[in-house]
C-alpha cells in the first residue's frame, strides 16, 4: 500500500440515512469530533481527526444524511454546498449493503462530481442475514472505485477501511463507471465543454455541473451565474432543458433520475445473488413494535424503563459522587480566606457561591452518564425510526410530522435533551407548517439543564413514587406540546402547506459498548463544558444580582448585636471550665467553630466504621488536642459543659447567618423582584427564592439549581442540597413540588434556543411568540394545580393524577377537531 504525502487530507463521508455512517464516523474517529463550522451551511456537519500509526492525520467530514445530491432539502444543499467550497480529497461513500440498489443512487452521483471515492459497504452483516451476497471485487470492478465490507456497529472491518482512506489512488485507477442518460447525452456534453472553456477553476467535474444544470439545481445555478465568461453555457442548459421538457414530455431532473436508478438497479443485479427471502428477525419483531396499539405500548415501556434506570437508579448513585464534590469544594474553600462569625470576606463568598452552584448540578453527573448511555442504546439499536413511525400517524392529528420526533427527542422527549439542537434538526421536515410547529413546541421538551431540578424536587417530594412523578413530568410536556401544535396548526399556520412521511426502517442491531460509552461521555462531557462556561458566567452575574446594593446599616448592626450577645452567652457558659481562654478570644471562637464543622463532617464520611472514625478523632487530636476535648466530650464535665455551649452557639450563629443571607439576597436586586412576583406567583405556591431561582434560569436552565444551593445555606459542612431546601421550606408541600415541576416544564426557552428559533423561523413573530406563550401557559397551569388542588384538598399525587388526565381529555378532543389538509395527508397511501 502507497500511503498519501505527509499533506493533511481531508475526507468526507457520505450516504443515505440510515446507512450506519454515523458508527463508521465514531469508528474512525472515536471521541476526537466536534461541530464543524462552515459560513453559509445551515446544517450541522461534524467534524473528526483520524490518526494513523505513524502520525499521519485525516480529517474526517460527516456530511448530513442525504438521498441524493439534488438540493431539494436542507441536508442535501449542505453536502452540495461542501462538496463545492469545500472540495475533500476523497469521498468514503457508506452503503447500506443490504439495500444496494437504493444506495447506489447516491453513489452514481458522488462518481460523477470527479472526486476520488471509497465505497464502504456497511451492515455486511444485515446482508447476510438477508441471504444477499455481494461479490466486491466485481463491484470495484464495475465501479471503478476501491470497495471495502465494514460492520462498523462492531469496529469490523475498521483496518481495511483505514488502509483504503491513507492509500494513494492513481489517477488510472479512479472511477469510470457513467450512467447513460440517451437523448440528454448530446446536450450534456456540449454544455460540459462550454464550462471548461469558460471556467478555469471547475469546482467539480463537468458533467455533474452540466448534469445539475439541467436538473434546473438552483444552488449550482446561482454559483455559475456569478462566474464571467459562463453565459453561453447557461444558455445550452436553459435550452437543453426546453428541447427535453418537449422531446421526453417530463422534466430532463426527473428524466435524469429514473436513468440512475435504472443503472443502480442493473449494477446490482450484476454484482450480487439473493438467496430465498426469509422473514428476518427485524421484521418479525416490527410487526409487533410497529403495531398501531401495541406499539404504543411499547414505547410508553422503553420511556417508562429509561426513566426508571437514569434518573431513579441514576439518582442513588449521586451518593456516592457527593462526598467526592464535597471534598473537592472543601478543597477550594481551604485556598480562600477563612470564615467569620457573621459575615465571611468577599473572595470567599463569592468563589464558594460559583462553586455551590457548579456542584449542585454537577452531582447529577451519573444521571446524565446513564441517560446518554441508553439513549445511544436506543439509536444504535434501530429502534428511534421505529418510534417516529408508530408517533407519525398521531402526530399527524395534532399538525406534526413523523420527523418531527427527531426534533423532539433532542429537545427531551427522553428527559435530558437540548432545544438548541432539537430546533436545529426541524431542518429535515419538508413542510413548513410541521417545521414551523415543531419549532415552537420543541422548548416544552424536558431539555437536559432542567433534570436536576426535577430530580431534586421528586427525591424530597415524591421519594416513594419517583418514577411515576419522572414519567408523568416527561409526557405530560409531550402531551401539552401536541395542544399547542393543534392550536397553532388550526390558527395562526393553517394556511402553510403539508406533506407527507416517508421512512425506510434499518434493522436492528445489537449495540456495541465502545459506540455507546463513547457517545455517553461525549455527551456528558459537552455538558460539563457548558456547565464550565454558561453557568459559571450566569452564576457570578447573579451573584452580583443577588448582592447588591447591600443591606441597610440598622440591620447589619442588629444582626453584629445578635452575634455580640451569643458570643456573650458562649463566655458565661464556659466561664467556670478550663476552657475558658478558648472562647475569650473572636478569632479562637472562629478557629474551633471552624474545627468544630471539619470534625463532624468527616465522622460522617467515615459513617458507621468505628476504626475509621477512631482514626478520625486520632487526626483531628494531632491537630488541636484541645479542641478535640470540647468536641469530643463524653465523661470530663470540663469538656462537656464546653461541648453543650458550642453547640448552643453553633446553632444560634448558623440561625444568624442564615438570616443575614436570606435578608442580603431578598434586599438585593434579584430579590426585590422575586419579592414583586410574589403578587402572582404566590396562587402557584412560589415564593420570592423560588421566583429569584426560576429568574436566574432564564440565561440558561442550569442556573435553577445553581441558585437554590447558594440561596439554601448549609447548617453543617457535607449537608446535600435536597436537606437544605426540606429544612428550610418545611412549609412546603408535594403540591407546591408539582406546580412547580409543570412550570419548568413549560418555562420559556433559554437565551441561546430564542436565537435559534429566530434563525431557524427567519421571522422576530416566531421568536417573540415562543418567548410568551409558555410563560403564560405555564403560570396558568401551576396555579391551576396549586390552587386548585388546595382548594380541593388533593394530594400532590392525587394533583398529578387529575392534572395529567384533564390534559388527556383535552388533548383527545383537540384532535377530533377536523384538519381537511392534514385528512388529506392521513388519508393518502403509506
Amino acid at each position: 500500500m502507497k500511503v498519501a504525502e505527509t499533506k493533511k487530507r481531508v475526507v468526507a463521508l457520505a450516504g443515505q440515512p440510515n446507512c450506519g455512517k454515523s458508527s463508521v464516523f465514531t469508528m474512525l474517529t472515536g471521541v476526537h469530533q466536534h461541530i464543524a463550522n462552515y459560513p453559509g451551511i445551515t446544517v450541522d456537519i461534524k467534524k473528526g481527526k483520524l490518526t494513523h500509526d505513524g502520525g499521519f492525520s485525516v480529517e474526517i467530514v460527516d456530511l448530513p444524511g442525504m438521498y441524493s445530491l439534488t438540493s431539494f432539502s436542507e441536508e442535501e444543499r449542505a453536502a452540495s454546498d461542501f462538496l463545492l467550497e469545500h472540495r475533500p480529497d476523497r469521498i468514503v461513500n457508506v452503503v447500506d449493503s443490504s439495500n444496494l440498489s437504493r444506495h447506489l443512487y447516491l453513489t452514481l452521483q458522488l462518481i460523477e462530481t470527479g472526486v476520488p471515492l471509497l465505497l464502504d459497504m456497511n451492515m455486511a452483516d444485515v446482508a447476510k442475514s438477508h441471504s444477499i451476497e455481494i461479490d466486491g471485487s466485481l463491484l470495484s470492478r464495475v465501479l471503478g472505485v476501491p470497495v471495502v465490507f465494514t460492520e462498523a456497529h462492531r469496529e469490523k472491518g475498521k483496518k481495511e477501511l483505514i488502509s483504503g482512506i491513507l492509500e494513494e489512488i492513481p489517477i488510472s485507477a479512479r472511477a469510470t463507471v457513467s450512467v447513460d442518460y440517451g437523448p440528454l447525452e448530446t446536450v450534456i456534453g456540449e454544455v460540459s465543454k462550454a464550462l471548461e472553456s469558460s471556467c478555469d477553476n471547475m469546482p467539480l467535474g463537468s458533467r455533474w455541473m452540466a448534469l445539475k444544470l439541467l436538473e434546473e439545481d438552483e444552488n449550482i445555478w446561482r454559483v455559475f451565474n456569478s462566474i464571467p465568461g459562463s453565459e453561453h453555457a447557461l444558455e445550452l442548459a436553459r435550452a437543453g432543458v426546453d428541447n427535453a421538457i418537449t422531446a421526453l414530455g417530463v422534466p430532463p431532473a426527473q428524466f435524469i433520475a429514473l436513468k440512475r436508478h435504472e443503472k443502480a438497479r442493473e449494477i446490482e443485479n450484476r454484482v450480487s445473488k439473493k438467496g430465498e427471502r426469509v422473514e428476518s428477525l427485524s421484521e418479525k419483531v416490527d410487526r409487533f413494535v410497529l403495531h398501531p396499539v401495541a406499539g404504543l405500548f411499547v414505547l410508553a415501556g422503553v420511556m417508562f424503563s429509561l426513566y426508571e434506570l437514569a434518573i431513579v437508579q441514576g439518582y442513588r448513585l449521586t451518593s456516592y459522587s457527593w462526598p467526592l464534590l464535597s471534598w473537592i469544594r472543601d478543597h477550594i474553600a481551604g485556598m480562600l480566606p477563612g470564615e467569620r462569625l457573621l459575615v465571611d470576606p468577599f473572595l470567599r463568598t463569592a468563589v464558594l457561591y460559583v462553586v455551590d452552584g457548579v456542584m449542585a448540578v454537577v452531582n447529577y453527573v451519573p444521571i446524565f452518564l446513564i441517560l446518554f448511555a441508553l439513549v445511544a442504546v436506543l439509536e444504535d439499536g434501530g429502534y428511534m425510526p421505529r418510534m417516529s413511525f408508530v408517533l407519525d400517524r398521531l402526530f399527524r392529528r395534532f399538525g406534526l410530522h413523523g420527523q418531527s420526533v427527531l426534533p423532539l427527542v433532542l429537545g427531551g422527549v427522553f428527559v435530558g435533551g437540548c432545544a438548541v439542537p432539537g430546533v436545529m434538526a426541524t431542518r429535515g421536515i419538508p413542510d413548513r407548517r410541521a417545521r414551523l410547529a415543531t419549532i415552537m413546541v420543541v422548548p416544552l421538551m424536558n431539555c437536559l439543564a432542567k433534570v436536576p431540578f426535577y430530580a431534586l424536587l421528586v427525591s424530597i417530594y415524591f421519594p416513594a413514587t419517583q418514577s411515576m412523578a419522572m414519567f408523568f413530568i416527561a409526557t405530560i410536556t409531550l402531551i401539552v406540546a401536541l395542544i399547542v401544535s393543534k392550536v397553532l396548526t388550526l390558527t395562526v399556520l393553517k394556511h402553510e402547506p403539508s406533506a407527507p412521511f416517508m421512512m425506510e426502517m434499518p434493522s436492528y442491531h445489537l449495540p456495541a459498548l465502545r459506540h455507546v460509552s463513547r457517545r455517553s461521555l461525549h455527551r456528558t462531557w459537552m455538558f460539563l463544558r457548558k456547565i464550565f462556561t454558561i453557568v459559571v458566567v450566569a452564576s457570578a452575574l447573579i451573584f452580583f444580582l443577588t448582592q447588591y446594593p447591600g443591606l441597610d446599616e440598622t440591620v447589619v448592626k442588629n444582626l453584629d448585636a445578635g452575634m455580640n450577645d451569643a458570643i456573650s452567652v458562649l463566655g458565661e457558659q464556659t466561664a467556670g471550665t478550663r476552657y475558658k481562654a478558648v472562647f475569650e478570644d473572636r478569632e479562637q471562637i472562629s478557629a474551633v467553630a471552624e474545627y468544630w464543622q471539619r470534625y463532624r463532617k468527616a465522622l460522617m464520611i467515615a459513617g458507621g466504621d468505628r476504626n475509621a472514625r477512631n482514626r478520625v478523632t486520632e487526626e483531628f487530636r494531632q491537630e488541636n488536642p484541645v479542641f478535640v476535648e470540647i468536641v469530643t466530650a463524653k465523661t470530663d464535665m470540663d469538656a462537656v459543659k464546653a461541648n453543650r455551649a458550642l453547640v448552643a452557639f453553633m446553632r444560634t450563629r448558623m440561625e444568624l447567618r442564615s438570616e443575614h443571607g436570606k435578608l442580603q439576597v431578598r434586599n438585593s436586586f434579584m430579590g426585590k423582584a422575586g419579592s414583586w412576583l410574589e403578587g402572582v406567583t404566590r396562587f402557584a405556591g412560589f415564593n420570592w427564592r423560588i421566583n429569584v431561582a426560576l429568574l436566574s434560569s432564564f440565561a440558561a436552565k442550569e442556573n435553577v439549581v445553581a441558585t437554590l444551593g447558594s440561596l439554601y445555606k448549609p447548617s453543617e459542612a457535607g449537608e446535600r442540597l435536597e436537606e437544605r431546601m426540606a429544612r428550610e421550606e418545611g412549609a412546603m408541600t408535594p403540591l407546591h413540588a408539582l406546580a412547580m415541576m409543570v412550570f419548568m416544564a413549560l418555562y420559556p426557552p433559554c437565551i441561546a434556543t430564542l436565537l435559534v428559533v429566530l434563525s431557524e423561523s427567519g421571522s422576530l413573530w416566531w421568536m417573540i411568540l415562543t418567548l410568551l406563550y409558555p410563560l403564560l401557559l405555564g403560570l396558568l397551569f401551576a396555579i391551576l394545580i396549586f390552587t386548585g388542588g388546595s382548594v380541593l384538598g388533593l394530594t400532590g399525587v392525587q394533583a398529578m393524577a387529575v392534572f395529567y388526565v384533564s390534559m388527556l381529555v383535552v388533548a383527545f378532543l383537540v384532535s377530533r377537531i377536523s384538519d381537511p389538509e392534514e385528512k388529506k395527508i392521513l388519508n393518502e397511501g403509506r
